[in-house]
């Protein structure tokens, strides 16, 4: 996968080395409204626990019950930050931060549309459409050949992560989106997905189509699974 311009720029700190992995994307959310918690120990500044690590995560509280996520890298003497509105999901007995960065760019392509009316019917193909990193544009709507509508939906991608912490630690497990589009492709892991990507691609895109509580089951499920969570940050450590 084309790795997002506003994450490569962290990928060189070791503190934040995904190993050039990035978590899979998701249409949908992790949780609904009763599954969001609040925890005021998740709040300050995170860094490395090496003697070179320069930078970190920065969690501040936004609105009742959400978090400001800043990512921040001070290579080279220039200070680069990164935010993210993130929210705490409490399923079962695991915890998850979900997250969706606050800003975007879109590729400047241009996209050719498939439009099918036959039989008083119309579809067009694709129905979702990578606009850039961490943003989808999806078609959805009725019968298009009688109303003459077609409904265009923006979906920012929505990250998750396993969190561990004990108030002086903190790990974020994610699923890489390479191994998990491989594993789809095996037919390892079962979960409403889309492969997005023209004939000359030699990979494609993965995203998460699933709605929320198919997500939530799929991701308790597999909890515990380091074959699907088997990436994660290197241990962060509370800023004294």
């Amino acid at each position: 996968m084309n790795k997002p311009k506003w994450f490569l720029s962290f990928l060189l700190l070791p503190i934040l080395f995904f190993a050039g992995c990035v978590p899979v994307d998701s249409l949908n959310p992790l949780y609904t409204d009763k599954d969001i918690v609040f925890d005021s120990s998740l709040l300050g500044e995170w860094i490395g626990t090496g003697a070179a690590d320069d930078g970190g995560l920065k969690f501040n509280k936004e609105g009742d019950n959400a978090y400001q996520v800043i990512m921040t890298d001070n290579n080279g003497g220039e200070t680069k930050r990164t935010f993210y509105t993130g929210h705490l999901v409490a399923i079962g007995d695991h915890r998850f931060l979900d997250i969706v960065p606050q800003t975007w760019e879109a590729r400047r392509d241009s996209y050719v549309l498939n439009i099918d009316q036959a039989k008083g019917s119309s579809k067009i193909e694709p129905r979702l459409l990578k606009l850039g990193e961490a943003a989808y544009m999806e078609f959805t709507g009725g019968n298009a050949a009688k109303s003459g509508q077609m409904h265009a939906q923006l979906r920012p991608a929505h990250w998750f992560f396993k969190i561990r912490m004990d108030g002086k630690k903190l790990r974020l497990d994610f699923i890489d989106d390479d191994k998990f589009r491989k594993s789809i492709e095996l037919g390892k892991f079962h979960i409403g997905n889309a492969l997005l990507g023209n004939a000359k691609s030699k990979t494609k895109d993965v995203v998460i189509t699933a709605d929320t509580k198919e997500l939530q089951k799929f991701v308790v499920d597999h909890a515990d699974d380091d074959s699907l969570f088997g990436e994660h940050l290197t241990e962060l450590q509370r800023k004294p």
